[in-house]
């Protein structure tokens, strides 16, 4: 029974901060449904802003990030040997490409053109997934625990960035952009979560049960 509270606790605890975030979602769409303001006033108000200018080149930057990620999917599910994370790899591949395309929507949505920015940082992300690769025995769960390991480096990268992004729009008033963003963050959020469990429950175990 204590187990089981703990672990009630925990998902409180974890999912607190989207019930605040929608809260203060619900109060700003309060707010522009009684301004009588459409979410192009605000952007057009905020347009000069120096927090406008860090939000698209954030915007800019996880565009370019995102499409780093689709093309060296391949290589990191030919790499992996477990079926479930393989499939979770292939399920996160498709959702990338839905991500992608929610940031194409908001390009159009604030009337810019639709631009990436290089990503540094998820460029040394994957040099670091193909060096996992090079160093690790094919075939192997050491493999798999390294590729989880480095895969989750990438989850919070894009979580800390999507979270960040979701914060900004909903102080600029920009509703559906706001939706659009949270939708991918709780994507990401739950797809860290299904790779933990994967880690946990099998791969390393295996890992560590292999012979030297």
């Amino acid at each position: 029974m204590p187990e089981k509270e703990a672990e009630i606790n925990k998902e409180f605890w974890y999912h607190l901060p989207e019930l605040f975030f929608a809260l203060r979602l619900l109060t700003q769409t309060f707010i522009m449904t009684n301004t009588n303001k459409t979410e192009a006033d605000y952007i057009a108000e905020e347009a000069d802003t120096p927090l406008y200018e860090v939000f698209k080149l954030q915007v800019q930057h996880i565009y370019d990030a995102e499409k780093q990620l689709i093309e060296s999917f391949p290589v990191i599910m030919d790499a992996a040997t477990n079926q479930d994370l393989r499939e979770q790899l292939q399920d996160h591949f498709n959702q990338t490409g839905k991500h992608v395309t929610r940031l194409e929507e908001i390009f159009g949505i604030m009337g810019i053109k639709t631009q990436e920015k290089k990503c540094e940082a998820m460029k040394e992300l994957v040099a670091e997934i193909r060096m996992v690769i090079k160093e690790t025995e094919l075939g192997s769960s050491t493999r798999d625990a390294a590729l989880i390991m480095a895969a989750q480096k990438i989850e919070h990268y894009e979580i800390a960035t999507y979270g960040g992004l979701v914060q900004f729009a909903t102080s600029m008033g920009f509703e559906t952009i706001t939706s659009l963003l949270d939708q991918t963050l709780q994507e990401e959020k739950d797809s860290d979560i299904l790779l933990s469990d994967i880690a946990d429950k099998k791969v390393n175990w295996l890992a560590e049960t292999e012979a030297k």
